[in-house]
């Protein structure tokens, strides 16, 4: 609603962008909807995301680490 109005607002769109490191911007677009999903991702393997309340958080999975590194020495 606008202003105490009574009419809700049902057409609400924004757009912004989002870019890792080494890649590129990506266009995120926000709607009533809610369809569009972004997804912070780890590799699979050693870097595991959280995504929880406050935040997105990136953890080492350290046995991962420790076998790639290991099976590298061997």
């Amino acid at each position: 609603q606008i202003n105490n109005g009574s009419t809700p607002i049902t057409n609400v769109q924004a757009k912004f962008k989002i870019a890792g490191d080494s890649t590129g911007p990506q266009e995120v677009t926000v709607d009533k909807t809610g369809t569009q999903t972004v997804k912070f991702a780890g590799d699979g393997n050693i870097i595991e995301s959280e995504v929880d309340t406050s935040g997105v958080k990136y953890k080492v999975n350290t046995a991962n680490l420790n076998t790639a590194i290991n099976n590298q020495i061997a």
